[in-house]
């Protein structure tokens, strides 16, 4: 099982690295390396909402699965699904990413504020897969399909935040239990935001060795 998992995942990378190397030129092994571990995240986010396993509890098994399938016995399927895709998600990733040699202070302190708030708030909120997994698929429908794991984090966070910037923990679970609606509603007016804003959106932190160490983080459009 294990011999055939890793056959099927190196499979798969060698798809996902042919595919960006059609789009990206010279790239070198350690760029590739990076820009394929988010390509093949959001390749399987992407299959997933297009097969129907969003909302499965083991929708990225599922989709790989599906992936290797399709791979193996049906060519022509994964052609026509990495075709459509690679085409925006080249677009995207240069649209959105933008690579630096150091924070921005600013960022680093609002993130920090961020993260105090909602450590002890996220593992008690009951929906938050859900939430994440809806706000997966609202940013594919609508084409981000560039580091969607990254922006849909970033997105219910934010989404949590705004109730948890003010409260104590416990009325934000509470809140959040009694409404999941907000939620629900401020996730699908950040992506309209998200959809309109045209600028960088994900920033990487490199070395001057390019990737060897890296942060990504979430610009802040709103």
């Amino acid at each position: 099982m294990f011999t055939r998992y890793r056959r099927d995942t190196a499979l798969y990378t060698n798809l996902i690295n042919r595919n960006i190397q059609k789009k990206f030129d010279n790239l070198s092994k350690t760029e590739l390396e990076f820009m394929s571990e988010v390509a093949r995240a959001d390749f399987i986010n992407f299959v997933m909402v297009e097969e129907g396993f969003l909302y499965e509890e083991n929708g990225e098994e599922l989709a790989f699965d599906a992936i290797i399938y399709y791979i193996e016995e049906e060519p022509l399927r994964i052609d026509a699904l990495l075709s459509e895709w690679i085409d925006v998600w080249s677009w995207k990733w240069k649209q959105r990413v933008k690579l630096v040699l150091q924070d921005d202070p600013s960022m680093v302190k609002a993130e920090q504020l961020l993260n105090q708030k909602l450590s002890p708030v996220i593992p008690r909120i009951k929906n938050y897969n859900w939430f994440r997994r809806f706000t997966l698929g609202s940013l594919i429908n609508v084409n981000e399909v560039c580091f969607t794991n990254l922006l849909s984090d970033s997105i219910v966070k934010g989404a949590l935040f705004k109730v948890a910037k003010t409260l104590p923990p416990d009325k934000v679970v509470e809140i959040i239990e009694k409404n999941p609606m907000f939620v629900i509603e401020e996730i699908v007016s950040r992506v309209k935001e998200l959809k309109a804003f045209k600028g960088n959106l994900v920033v990487v932190r490199l070395n001057p060795k390019f990737f060897e160490e890296r942060r990504e983080r979430l610009v802040e459009w709103w």
